[in-house]
């Protein structure tokens, strides 16, 4: 698949972004550097103030008009927040809160029989998992832990009582 990146908001947002191109790229797609190259964008998204909020509907807007034909895949706090509204977005085809932002790569991997060309197809092993995928790496970084993005401290996971 051809993949275009895109996100606002806090340094994690972008840190997480390139740790996917890197799955991605690894597995076989392209990463494009326009949006109109694109077979699919995934878009980070922010809710951290009213204006992250309303950039982040600003930017998915923009994304559809540059690319009509692209799936787009939005993840991020403000996807978290309001999914349904991510959602009715033209051209949103995957909504993915933060819970299963680490899933993206598994998540993606179906459009790849629909949007890829067969010699790409030969490195999917049956399941539909490419071959020579990346390890996942354990991080320290928790969303909950990120002093950049209050939104983040606030939508942790509820403790148990």
């Amino acid at each position: 698949m051809r993949i275009f990146f895109d996100q606002i908001g806090c340094r994690l947002n972008y840190s997480e972004m390139e740790t996917l191109a890197g799955q991605l790229r690894h597995a076989g797609h392209t990463i494009v550097a326009a949006p109109e190259q694109a077979q699919v964008v995934l878009f980070n998204s922010c809710a951290v103030t009213a204006g992250a909020e309303r950039d982040s509907r600003k930017r998915l807007a923009a994304l559809h008009r540059a690319s009509p034909q692209a799936r787009i895949a939005v993840t991020g706090c403000w996807a978290t927040l309001r999914p349904q509204q991510a959602a009715a977005l033209p051209g949103v085809a995957l909504v993915a809160d933060n819970r299963r932002k680490e899933m993206l790569f598994s998540l993606l991997e179906p459009w790849s029989a629909e949007l890829d060309d067969a010699d790409a197809l030969a490195h999917m092993q049956p399941d539909g998992t490419p071959f020579g995928v990346w390890p996942r790496r354990r991080t320290r970084r928790a969303r909950a832990h990120s002093s950049k993005c209050r939104m983040a401290a606030t939508t942790a996971a509820p403790s148990a009582s």
